[in-house]
């Protein structure tokens, strides 16, 4: 085991070496705009009527547009992942050490968008190809970056398909990312 562990972090160094592209550092500053002057009563109720309006107009053509496209939840693209991978609910949650609460959650509910470790750990326990691991984390909202240490070093995990939590945790601390999972 030791020998592998030697192996694999040499791997990953030479991967690091290869992949990681740093990134200048870009300071941001932020202007708040001030909201609307009136001078009076009478103007601070139209000027809040007119927004009001506004937005209730955008939430209607929001709902229309929702209700025009058809909205797959994660859950139901994790459901096709296990069913492709033949995993069932119990092995996938255990596997991730999540409460059987938290999966039934995001199996159940529409509007449930997980964090990103939670995706990059459901795909460790499906023990999905590099590609496959890329399309799953896209479809849960997210990326992984060849500018962020932390991802890239997830992305050779999948590349040489090191599925051991504990191991993936082990390569981030070597490079001072914050572990998957505590």
């Amino acid at each position: 085991m030791e020998d592998y562990k030697e192996k694999l972090i040499e791997s990953l160094r030479d991967y690091m070496r290869r992949n990681y592209i740093e990134m200048p550092r870009i300071h941001y500053s932020i202007s708040i705009e001030e909201p609307p002057q009136a001078h009076d009563e009478n103007e601070l109720d139209e000027i809040w009527l007119k927004e009001h309006s506004k937005t209730q107009c955008i939430r209607l053509r929001l709902k229309a547009f929702l209700s025009r496209k058809k909205i797959v939840s994660f859950g139901d693209k994790l459901q096709e992942w296990m069913d492709r991978k033949g995993l069932t609910g119990v092995e996938l949650y255990k596997a991730v050490h999540m409460d059987r609460r938290l999966f039934s959650k995001i199996l159940t509910e529409q509007f449930y968008h997980p964090s990103k470790n939670t995706a990059v750990l459901l795909a460790l326990a499906m023990r999905l190809t590099s590609s496959e691991a890329l399309e799953f984390v896209q479809m849960a909202g997210y990326y992984l970056a060849k500018e962020d240490k932390r991802d890239l070093i997830i992305s050779f995990c999948f590349e040489e398909q090191v599925y051991d939590v504990m191991i993936v945790n082990e390569l981030l601390h070597m490079y001072d990312c914050s572990p998957l999972m505590q």
